[in-house]
């Protein structure tokens, strides 16, 4: 898994740009906690290395993961081989294979026409810990085209390699693909005092505003 930009492959219908990893976001508060938790959950070899974060759009699912990506017991176990697959785009089966091919990273020259069966070789073509962070997976789940078992299987035999974590950020309330044994995390809004610090980082003359007409009280 290496190279930059496009990726080229004999089944791929159209060139797609790998796009950098967000960085987490400045303004966060109220899920450290959580934050921990989950990133406990996908380096613990004892049990499902597989987290499923849920919830409404405008959350925060995705400031979530990318702060999980961040902390020490991710980089540690998982270092260079931490990927973040955005899966907006990726409104079919094939499109999310491409995706997903694109995003890992794939560069050497396969003679497979098989896009899962080439991503599947690269992927258990070392055996140290990989994680993938599968980014607004509601996109592929939901198709326009009727390929959600398409996107189940792909998903599936991702699950079925032992040395890959998966981390799923997607809305609704329901995870995808019933076998896995997937940790569900339903994402509920921050406390009072969290939405309090978020609101004055965002707009921090609200804060002196605040004080002026308490003052004025």
């Amino acid at each position: 898994m290496d190279g930059q930009g496009a990726t080229a492959h004999p089944s791929l219908n159209i060139p797609l740009t790998r796009q950098h990893m967000p960085s987490k976001p400045h303004i966060f508060y109220g899920r450290d906690n959580l934050v921990q938790e989950i990133a406990h959950l996908l380096c613990d070899e004892t049990t499902s290395q597989q987290v499923c974060i849920l919830g409404p759009g405008g959350m925060g699912k995705t400031s979530l993961a990318l702060a999980v990506v961040k902390t020490a017991v991710i980089k540690s176990r998982y270092g260079s081989r931490s990927f973040w697959i955005p899966c907006v785009e990726a409104a079919s089966a094939s499109l999310f294979l491409q995706v997903l091919h694109t995003h890992l990273r794939i560069s050497r020259p396969t003679s497979s026409n098989d896009l899962l069966e080439d991503i599947l070789l690269e992927l258990n073509s070392s055996r140290a810990p990989c994680f993938l962070l599968l980014d607004n997976f509601e996109t592929p789940w939901f198709p326009a085209h009727g390929t959600q078992s398409e996107v189940e299987q792909v998903l599936y035999r991702l699950s079925q390699l032992s040395h890959i974590a998966l981390l799923v950020t997607m809305r609704g309330s329901e995870p995808p693909c019933d076998n896995i044994d997937w940790h569900i995390r339903q994402l509920q809004p921050v406390s009072l005092e969290a939405s309090r610090l978020i609101f004055y980082d965002t707009y921090p003359k609200s804060k002196q505003d605040t004080r002026e007409i308490l003052c004025s009280l």
